[in-house]
């Protein structure tokens, strides 16, 4: 027999309790992930507040016309069956909002931490991208890498600095955000 997975709609899914830990709606798929650990919560913290630094200094200069706010664990509705929330995010300009951001966010930045397998990863990265992410992030800070997510381009690794196009002039140093 293959698997039974029950799927949601999104209303069901805004019923559920609140429970310790991150819950998420896949396509209907329920994805539940126990709490983060303090070194996940540190790591997506720290890119937190580099990243609106970074989008606050470009806005300030001009440089960042299509960026909206940078996010710490907001939540997106890519439809009526997908609300992701990523660890860190930059909505984009003018991003249409209800209860919840609607669509995908400019850059959206998952942090892997154990309970995250890589088949899930990959279907939130092809759902941020699917549905108007310019660039999608995910650490492994176990690798003390980033892989960089573009629509139509091949992924690209980093580790160490780098910079995106999404954030012109900026250089990230993924050392000092993964710390330790």
């Amino acid at each position: 027999m293959g698997d039974v997975r029950t799927l949601l709609t999104f209303e069901q899914f805004e019923q559920l309790p609140d429970d310790p830990g991150k819950c998420e709606l896949l396509e209907g798929e329920l994805i539940e992930m126990p709490p983060a650990k303090r070194k996940h919560n540190r790591t997506s913290e720290r890119l937190f507040r580099r990243l609106d630094a970074a989008v606050r200094k470009l806005h300030r200069r001009g440089q960042a016309a299509g960026l909206g706010d940078t996010h710490h664990e907001e939540g997106y509705l890519l439809g009526p069956v997908t609300w992701l929330k990523p660890d860190v995010s930059i909505t984009h300009a003018n991003q249409p909002e209800g209860d919840y951001f609607e669509g995908a966010p400019a850059l959206a930045v998952e942090v892997i931490s154990e309970s995250n397998t890589p088949r899930k990863i990959a279907r939130k990265v092809e759902a941020f991208l699917a549905h108007g992410s310019v660039e999608v992030w995910v650490i492994y800070p176990d690798r003390r890498q980033l892989l960089l997510y573009r629509k139509g381009a091949a992924v690209t690794t980093h580790s160490g600095r780098f910079t995106s196009d999404l954030l012109p002039g900026v250089e990230i140093d993924l050392d000092a955000i993964l710390g330790e």
